[in-house]
C-alpha cells in the first residue's frame, strides 16, 4: 500500500467507528428516553394513586392508613392555621379533625406532574361537612396541593397544603 492509500484506510476506519460510536449512542439514549417515559407514566400513576388512598382513607376517617401516607418529615398547611411538623403532629391534626367534623368527600384529582423523586398532585371537589357537635350540615369545596417525595418505601406525601373555597360549594337540593 502507498502512503496516502494507507492514510485514507486509517481515516475510513476512523470515520466507521466514530459512526458506530455515535449510533450506539443514539440507541442508549433512545432507549433511556424510553425507559424515562414508561417510569414516568408508572410513576405518575403510583403518586396518584396515593392520594386518591388519602381520599377514600379521608371519606373513611382512617387516620392510621392517612398518617402511613405521610412520610417522616411531612408538613401539612392548613388554611388559617399554623403549619403542622412531625407524625405525631398530623396524627393529633387527624384526630381533631375527626372528633370535630365528618366529611363526605370524593376527591377528585385535576392534575398531577412527576419531576425525578417528586411529584406535585392537585385536587378540588365538593365537600359537604356536618359537624358532630350539632349536625350542622356546611357545603364546601376544598382545593389541594399534595407534594409526594419518591421514597424507599414508595411514595410519600412530604407537603400537604388545603384552603376552602365556600363560593364554589354546591348548595343541598
Amino acid at each position: 500500500m502507498t502512503p496516502t492509500a494507507d492514510r485514507q484506510c486509517i481515516q475510513n476506519r476512523r470515520i466507521a467507528n466514530t459512526s458506530r460510536t455515535l449510533s450506539s449512542r443514539r440507541r442508549r439514549r433512545t432507549n433511556r428516553l424510553e425507559q424515562d417515559m414508561t417510569s414516568h407514566t408508572t410513576t405518575t400513576a403510583d403518586a396518584v394513586a396515593v392520594v386518591n388512598a388519602y381520599g377514600k382513607a379521608l371519606a373513611a376517617e382512617d387516620r392510621a392508613a392517612i398518617v402511613a401516607l405521610y412520610a417522616e418529615d411531612a408538613e401539612i398547611i392548613p388554611e388559617n392555621l399554623p403549619s403542622l411538623r412531625s407524625s405525631a403532629a398530623i396524627e393529633a391534626f387527624y384526630i381533631a379533625t375527626f372528633n370535630e367534623i365528618n366529611m363526605q368527600v370524593t376527591l377528585q384529582v385535576k392534575s398531577a406532574e412527576v419531576h425525578d423523586k417528586f411529584a406535585v398532585v392537585r385536587s378540588e371537589q365538593p365537600v359537604m361537612v356536618t359537624a358532630k357537635a350539632d349536625g350542622a350540615r356546611i357545603p364546601s369545596y376544598f382545593r389541594e396541593l399534595f407534594v409526594l417525595r419518591n421514597t424507599s418505601a414508595g411514595w410519600r406525601i412530604c407537603n400537604y397544603m388545603f384552603s376552602q373555597s365556600p363560593g364554589q360549594a354546591e348548595t343541598p337540593a
